[in-house]
């Protein structure tokens, strides 16, 4: 059973304003991959990676992203949900997992549409005040 909020809230509000963050920095995390990223060899992709447009790994994408967030492994596990980013493991430790590749699965431009969308979609979710 999913709990929703009293429409026209405050906690309404919130949840969506928090899901647009969320997609704001979904969207910077992905725009770092592709500033960051190296474009990854086509040929020894196995065919479900074929789509990815930049690989970073996890380690050297830890250290740009530290100074930005704290919240990377969070963000990361968001961005793999939408299939915006691939990386095996379920989550990834710093040291242990530095070497671990993570890709962008579609082109930059792409992405920032559907987070765009997304974020403007939670904002639009809410429901109007009661009277």
């Amino acid at each position: 059973m999913v709990i929703r909020p009293v429409p026209g809230s405050m906690t309404e509000l919130r949840g969506a304003e928090a899901q647009a963050r969320v997609c704001t920095e979904m969207k910077e995390l992905c725009e770092i991959i592709n500033e960051y990223g190296k474009t990854p060899c086509k040929g020894l992709l196995p065919p479900e990676l074929a789509d990815a447009t930049k690989v970073i790994s996890f380690g050297e994408l830890f250290t740009i992203y530290t100074v930005i967030s704290d919240k990377l492994v969070g963000i990361l596990l968001r961005t793999r949900k939408y299939h915006l980013t691939y990386f095996e493991g379920e989550v990834l430790f710093q040291k242990r997992d530095d070497d671990v590749p993570i890709f962008l699965m579609m082109p930059i431009e792409g992405i920032r549409e559907y987070c765009n969308n997304k974020a403007m979609q939670a904002r639009r979710s809410v429901s109007p005040m009661p009277q």
